[in-house]
């Protein structure tokens, strides 16, 4: 019976989410291979589209291996997106956002760099403008980059960050 319960409860919860998503008529697609047999880690990740000036998008360069992601991150301690998004952005390159608007939402599989665990990207996509410089950026290894629309496409590292630009500059033409 407690079976019975919790996976109706999870069903329950699916449809909701499933439904409030149509609603708000978010674009949703989904990247990568899962492996058949493996446990895959959930993670919810918020990330922003910086437009900034003549079309371009404000994107993360990762010093150490050069590669390019877009900024934000996952979610922590019962945070809301907005909220994750804010952070992770002020983290990564000491500016506050403005003007976030929602984009769309897509999810990458992916394993870890090593190997040795399974990853469940759901990310959520905003776009926003740069506010003001609060600090230095907390992650030094991070490095505030300007790129064209396809220079970011082309170059991000997750497929999943690639397409959510494309939507972006699809939707403003």
């Amino acid at each position: 019976m407690q079976i019975l319960r919790k996976a109706l409860y999870g069903l329950f919860f699916f449809t909701v989410y499933f439904c409030v998503q149509v609603q708000r008529g978010i674009q949703m697609r989904t990247f990568g291979n899962k492996v058949q047999g493996k446990h895959y880690k959930e993670k919810q990740a918020v990330y922003g589209i910086l437009h900034g000036p003549s079309r371009k998008i404000g994107i993360i360069r990762k010093k150490n291996d050069h590669l390019l992601m877009l900024p934000g991150g996952g979610t922590e301690n019962g945070e809301n997106e907005l909220e994750c998004l804010e952070r992770e952005v002020l983290e990564e390159t000491g500016y506050t956002i403005n003007k976030p608007a929602f984009l769309c939402q897509g999810t990458q599989y992916f394993q870890s760099r090593d190997g040795s665990t399974y990853i469940q990207n759901i990310g959520s996509f905003y776009s926003c403008s740069l506010g003001v410089k609060l600090i230095e950026p907390v992650e030094e290894d991070h490095e505030l980059i300007w790129l064209t629309p396809k220079e970011a496409a082309d170059g991000l590292f997750h497929q999943h960050q690639a397409w959510a630009v494309r939507q972006y500059f699809e939707s403003l033409d």
